[in-house]
């Protein structure tokens, strides 16, 4: 299926990674937190980093970088992954070792290609695109091992976050909830789902927001009912996460298809 002919795209929101399919949603200068790697399905995409314009077929880029991505008409595979996440440690040091730019060898990107055709039938079964990062990020870390049982604690706690209206919940309101002290349910839930609890707590918020909007709450009413204390506090937020405007993609949603992970 030809994305840039149907005018849509599809973004998967993972827990420690977000998966964007199509064409560029912003393409001004913006930094963002996550690791992104960037393909292109087919041509190139410019790329403006350190002053520096080229083109490329395939880059990672690393957090905090200011970067802009030209390239219209050309859809592309951007993963956006989690700096705290095993595989953004990894990355880190194997690949980027503190520059701002890691090349995609072309074997690489030939492979991550053809993992991506079968993108769109895979996003409907949720396993499955977890699958597909795992094996993306296999790309590049043989050894990579993500998905496994996690400790009955943290999912426990996982579930009552996903669950409960009150998400300004204090760290060691939860601790207390798995007979845990606040320390050690920190290390624990780091090592088991691969970022900090706080950040984690904050992914949930930010999916909500988008859950109402997409329901036809105002950014006002979504943002309260979420944990910020304004809409200008969760466009900065989201924003300062995931370089693009919250705006951007409800203003598009009927161009947006929007996933959810439910993990």
């Amino acid at each position: 299926m030809n994305l840039v002919e149907d005018n849509r795209s599809v973004i998967y929101l993972g827990t420690r990674f977000i998966l964007y399919l199509g064409e560029i949603l912003d393409n001004t200068q913006h930094e963002h937190h996550y690791i992104q790697l960037t393909i292109a399905l087919e041509n190139q995409f410019d790329l403006e980093i350190m002053d520096n314009n080229q083109s490329y077929k395939g880059v990672i880029i690393n957090s905090d970088y200011n970067h802009k991505l030209n390239g219209e008409n050309c859809n592309k595979l951007l993963v956006l992954i989690s700096p705290e996440s095993e595989e953004g440690i990894r990355i880190k040091e194997t690949l980027l070792k503190e520059q701002s730019l890691y090349l995609v060898r072309e074997e690489e990107i030939d492979h991550i290609r053809e993992l991506s055709k079968d993108f769109l039938s895979l996003i409907e079964e949720e396993r499955n695109v977890e699958e597909l990062y795992e094996n993306i990020m296999r790309t590049f870390i043989r050894d990579i091992r993500i998905n496994r049982n996690l400790d009955s604690r943290v999912q426990y706690l996982i579930d009552f976050m996903r669950n409960s209206e009150e998400l300004n919940i204090p760290v060691k309101h939860m601790a207390k909830l798995v007979y845990l002290s606040e320390s050690r349910l920190i290390h624990l839930f780091k090592e088991e789902i691969g970022i900090p609890i706080r950040q984690y707590i904050l992914w949930i918020r930010i999916q909500k927001a988008l859950r109402l909007m997409y329901n036809n709450y105002n950014f006002t009413e979504a943002a309260y009912n979420s944990g910020f204390s304004d809409s200008a506090h969760l466009s900065r937020t989201f924003r300062r996460m995931f370089g693009f405007s919250i705006t951007e993609v409800i203003k598009n949603s009927k161009f947006i298809q929007l996933f959810f992970s439910t993990k």
